[in-house]
């Protein structure tokens, strides 16, 4: 994310401070900043969301990045695929696989490599 975007990339965990017990940032402690992008949202569960959501203030703009296809989140709950299972949340569905494609071309047969 950081190599695409120029921007700092972090686990949820780091961004919302956690020492192991606890969280630094939530409700009462909200993130800083207008934009956040949220990769790889079919591996966050329930719990984790639930902190992630609260932390966040009501004037960021949110980007959840993922595929409900993918890796499944290892704790409770399918949350990615329960928010695109609304009518609520606009979403958008990418229907090329562009990292593929790039991979199958620089492989192919008439390859030098």
């Amino acid at each position: 994310m950081n190599e695409s975007t120029s921007l700092p990339a972090m686990t949820i965990h780091r961004l919302l401070g956690w020492n192991g017990t606890s969280f630094e940032k939530d409700e009462h402690e909200q993130l800083s900043g207008k934009f956040l992008i949220v990769d790889e949202f079919s591996m966050v569960d329930i719990w984790l969301a639930n902190h992630l959501f609260k932390a966040i203030p009501d004037d960021m703009q949110v980007l959840l990045v993922g595929d409900e296809d993918q890796l499944p989140s290892v704790g409770p709950g399918q949350v990615l695929t329960d928010l695109l299972g609304n009518d609520i949340i606009p979403f958008v569905t990418l229907n090329e696989v562009y990292r593929q494609k790039r991979r199958i071309t620089y492989h192919s047969a008439s390859s030098p490599n």
